[in-house]
Order: C-alpha cells, then structure tokens, then sequence
C-alpha cells in the first residue's frame, strides 16, 4: 500500500487552499478575444516545433513560424512533417 512522505499540516492545508483561491481567480479573469487567438497561435508554433524537433527535425523555430503562418506549399520532407503536425 502507497503511503505518502509527507504530512498535512494545518500550513501545507492552508497553502494549497490559497492557490485554490488564486486559481479561481484566475479563471474567472476574462482575457481579450485578441489575446486568447495570440497565446493559441504562439503555443500551436511551438508545440509543433518542439515535437517536430524531438523527432529530429532540422527546421528552426523562424522556419516553423514562417511554414505554420503562411500559406506556401512545403518544399521537401522535414517541411512536410512540421506542416502535419498543425492541428485546426
């Protein structure tokens, strides 16, 4: 049976419901339509970067960018693999 290393003390208790609270109040923040397309964008280019590079993939982030943004026909193969991984 699994038994955790630590304890819950009445400070770690009232830790966690902070960030909680913090949390919520977070979510509950509206973000500008503009904002939230920038932060999608900016995390599709590089999770697609990042992928593509932990495959083994020469091309650089600016490459990448440049592929992802605009709408020009991949040129050879690295290309073509950076390109199917976007995901509309």
């Amino acid at each position: 049976m699994f038994t955790p290393r630590f304890q819950l003390t009445a400070a770690l208790l009232a830790n966690v419901t902070a960030v909680e609270r913090l949390y919520g109040q977070l979510e509950a923040i509206p973000l500008p339509q503009r904002l939230q397309l920038n932060l999608k964008r900016d995390n599709l280019i590089q999770s697609t970067y990042f992928s593509n590079k932990i495959e083994g993939n020469p091309l650089t982030l600016h490459e990448v960018t440049n592929l992802l943004l605009d709408d020009r026909v991949p040129a050879n193969r690295n290309e073509k693999k950076s390109r199917s991984t976007l995901i509309y």
